[in-house]
């Protein structure tokens, strides 16, 4: 319930970004022009997983900009939806993280919190090309959080699924 909290928080305090637009710097090369992203077809998947874009190797978030494209087209709103949804849930992620390394959930909550609204957090929420910096952290918190349990758990036969998943 608390980690929804802290997810639900950082949603609030970062929608006034769902009116943005995308910026003049990454964004157009990104979102507008990119040709990887145009299609969702198995040549276009294929592609995405094995070349680079813009010096940039990241499939997982061309993927996400080529589903994204197809509900919305280039609408900046849903771009920056998901960035937000994205915090969120790292959000959340970081207060397992902080659970499990057996902080008191206040502390916890505390620590999501400064996570949630610390200023380096805005230019990566409000900058639609830098999803791919909060695709990563939500993969690496996700990965610490399954590691920490597999720690915790290593005695019992259906651990190891944790340090897998890590």
């Amino acid at each position: 319930a608390v980690a929804g909290l802290v997810a639900l928080l950082a949603a609030v305090l970062y929608s006034p970004t769902l009116t943005y637009q995308l910026t003049s710097w990454d964004d157009p090369p990104y979102v507008l022009q990119n040709p990887l992203t145009r299609s969702l077809d198995l040549h276009s998947i294929r592609l995405m997983f094995s070349h680079f874009y813009e010096a940039n190797y990241f499939p997982l978030n061309l993927l996400m900009y080529a589903v994204l494209r197809s509900i919305e087209g280039v609408n900046p709103w849903i771009y920056h939806a998901w960035n937000v949804l994205l915090h969120a849930l790292c959000t959340a992620l970081a207060f397992t993280v902080f659970r499990s390394l057996r902080l008191s959930r206040r502390a916890a909550a505390l620590g999501a919190c400064v996570f949630l609204a610390h200023p380096a957090q805005v230019e990566v929420i409000a900058w639609v090309s830098q999803a791919k910096t909060l695709l990563a952290t939500a993969l690496g918190l996700g990965s610490l959080r399954a590691l920490l349990l597999y720690r915790r758990r290593r005695v019992e036969s259906p651990a190891m699924g944790w340090l897998i998943a890590s």
